[in-house]
């Protein structure tokens, strides 16, 4: 009765344990085949703040192409003047002058202001195309996070199966006293390490999969989310991230333009019309006003708005220099770990194949009694992690697949 009470103990702590594990094998990763990798993107780039951003742009670009299409500058100005002698002699004298102030544009300023309205509707597409860029990374980044972690719990739930048909075995040998009884508490030893694995990885997959449909509002992975990789493997203008900024730098080239103009007084035509009376007429005279005003000299005042100009150009231009550069770095280094990946994997097979037939020898020298419990688990855990990871190397494979579309700027 007293060995009893500890069995009965022990058959409850391991009926606990195990039944964590079952817990783990419940969760499921749906796929669909109407859920696609370029809706999971725009899904994201709809709810990203700077896209809805764009209509405000939009409108800017709008006021500025209305006000270049104006025949004036400026607002014109229309100015009503009297003066009498009523509060002085008090003879009749009158005069009356209606006219109005009509801003000039300068030469070349009303087109520099249209080709800045042009250069600012490229500018716009251009962003959307760098926000649906970065939109994909971080479709890239969470599908990929579920796809790793959903490997890891399956290679841990295996590990723990495979765990308990040694421990069954084990029991069977102990009964027959082919095995000390101690080797069971080895055995149950075992079960608990390859259930603490399948715990975390159980809650790293929860994890992710919440992340994923926070962002994503999806509950399903797309069915194909693997990628090819690119034919181009270089990169050009054609990237959005360069092609934002020569977007920006050319819109930068025409506001340098129209810098001359900040500071600058515009000309003004003033037409008007005076009607006026003398003591000695009784008629009003009307005569017509015409007039036209332009500042001299006014160059200084525009050179700090020009001066500015320059400089954001030019560090605009360093930017994109920059820009390149890091990018081509970038590629550089995810086509190189490819590669790597590539050559390690081939290894990984050979490894994997040789470890499995270590294994089924040190199984048969176990069998026949050659071998004790712990040389075969060593064996069995060399093997495991050898199968792990190639499947892992697998995986990291297709995901610096689409690493390297990534970085050449391939748009899901």
């Amino acid at each position: 009765m007293i060995k009893l009470v500890p069995n009965i103990l022990l058959f409850l702590f391991f009926s606990t344990v195990f039944s964590n594990i079952s817990l783990a094998e419940s969760i499921q990763v749906e796929r669909s085949s109407t859920v696609t990798l370029s809706m999971l993107m725009e899904a994201v780039y709809q709810q990203d703040a700077a896209h809805h951003n764009e209509s405000a742009k939009q409108q800017q670009i709008n006021a500025n192409t209305e006000l270049a299409n104006r025949y004036f500058s400026d607002a014109n100005i229309f100015s009503l003047n009297h003066e009498n002698d009523l509060i002085t002699h008090n003879d009749g004298f009158q005069e009356w002058e209606i006219g109005v102030d009509m801003p000039l544009w300068l030469p070349g300023q009303q087109q520099q202001k249209l080709s800045l309205s042009e250069k600012m509707s490229g500018v716009l597409p251009a962003s959307q195309q760098q926000l649906k860029l970065d939109a994909s990374k971080v479709i890239r980044d969470i599908v990929w996070a579920v796809v790793i972690h959903k490997a890891d719990l399956e290679q841990a739930n295996q590990a723990w199966k495979t765990a308990q048909e040694l421990e069954s075995d084990v029991v069977l040998r102990i009964e027959s006293g082919d095995l000390p009884g101690m080797d069971r508490l080895l055995a149950n030893t075992h079960i608990l390490d390859m259930n603490k694995h399948a715990m975390i990885a159980e809650a790293e997959l929860e994890h992710s999969l919440e992340i994923y449909r926070k962002i994503t509002r999806k509950q399903a992975l797309p069915e194909q989310y693997r990628e090819e990789l690119s034919t181009k493997l270089v990169i050009d203008q054609t990237h959005p991230s360069l092609g934002l900024l020569q977007q920006k730098i050319a819109m930068l080239i025409t506001k340098q333009s129209l810098a001359q103009y900040d500071g600058a007084t515009n000309p003004n035509l003033s037409v008007g019309v005076r009607s006026e009376r003398d003591v000695d007429n009784q008629r009003f005279q009307h005569s017509i006003a015409l007039g036209i005003s332009f500042a001299l000299n006014d160059d200084a005042y525009s050179k700090v708005a020009v001066a500015d100009a320059a400089k954001e150009l030019a560090d605009a231009e360093i930017y994109y220099q920059n820009a390149e550069w890091h990018l081509n770095v970038v590629l550089s280094e995810q086509l190189h770990n490819l590669d790597l990946k590539k050559q390690q994997l081939e290894l990984m097979v050979e490894r994997d194949k040789i470890t499995r037939q270590y294994l089924l020898l040190q199984q048969r020298a176990f069998d026949l009694g050659e071998i004790d419990l712990v040389s075969l688990l060593r064996s069995r855990v060399l093997a495991d992690e050898s199968h792990n990871q190639q499947q892992k190397m697998e995986i990291s494979l297709q995901q610096s697949i689409a690493e390297v579309n990534q970085a050449l700027g391939i748009i899901l």
